[in-house]
């Protein structure tokens, strides 16, 4: 017995390929994957981003603990 979302999954596609041009699903199909694409990598961007700030203003934090104890 098949998943019921893959039997919906596979009634939406046949409904959608009956209704839309092959090469239109295509063109489509390629501009959601490199919008999908973009939006990770903006995501990747940021937690990169994020980490280097953190590991920063920890590295200054202990940095200038570590000068004090010398003073």
């Amino acid at each position: 017995m098949k998943h019921p979302i893959r039997l919906l999954a596979a009634e939406c596609a046949g409904m959608l390929a009956e209704s839309v041009p092959i090469g239109q699903l295509v063109t489509e199909a390629a501009a959601t994957a490199a919008v999908a694409t973009d939006c990770a990598q903006g995501i990747l961007d940021a937690c990169i981003n994020q980490h280097r700030a953190i590991a920063t203003s920890l590295y200054r934090h202990d940095f200038g603990a570590a000068t004090a104890q010398r003073a």
